[in-house]
Parts: structure tokens; C-alpha cells; sequence
């Protein structure tokens, strides 16, 4: 059951790296369906084989958006300076309008 849990964790973090939402929508129901029906072959009861593969589900997603955030953290956002930050600032308030009364 840890193992499966690992393997949860990698999966989601290697589909973090490389694809959008969609893909771990459908790999979280593809887990939680397939899980259960495996658990119940294997021999144990639905509710715990449901509660296995929610657990499963819920390590794929949270591998998911570790992988999600350290390439949001990764990226290096342009810094604008001092002189940029002023222009714009200047420019938002000459094209803001103040309603007369």
C-alpha cells in the first residue's frame, strides 16, 4: 500500500511537470475507479478498497501541485526598474478619469 502511494506521489509529479488540470482530472478518476475495483478482486472489502484509493487519488494530486509549484517557484519573473515602475505609475494616473459632480 505504500508503494502504491509512492507511485501516486512520482506519477502526479511527473504529470505536474508536463501537462495541465485536465490530465490529473482524469488520472485522479481512472485511480479511484480502478483502485477500488482492483482492492475488491484482490480480496478486500469495497470500503476499504475505496479508502485505499482515495488515499491514492489524494497523493497523486498532492504530487501534482508540488511539481505545479516548484516550476511556478523555478521560473524567473522579469524585475522592472525604477524608472519603468515610475513610468507606468505616472501613466495610470493620467488616463484615470474622475467623474465630475
Amino acid at each position: 500500500m505504500l508503494w502504491a502511494y509512492i507511485l501516486a506521489v512520482a506519477l502526479g509529479a511527473t504529470l505536474g511537470l508536463r501537462f495541465k488540470v485536465h490530465a490529473v482530472a482524469v488520472g485522479s478518476l481512472a485511480i479511484l475507479l480502478g483502485g477500488t475495483v482492483l482492492g475488491a478482486v484482490v480480496g478486500w472489502s469495497v470500503g476499504w478498497a475505496f479508502l485505499v484509493a482515495f488515499g491514492a487519488t489524494f497523493a497523486f494530486q498532492c504530487g501534482y501541485f508540488l511539481a505545479l509549484s516548484v516550476i511556478c517557484l523555478a521560473r524567473q519573473q522579469p524585475h522592472k526598474n525604477a524608472k519603468e515602475q515610475a513610468d507606468t505609475f505616472d501613466d495610470a494616473l493620467t488616463q484615470t478619469r474622475v467623474p465630475s459632480p
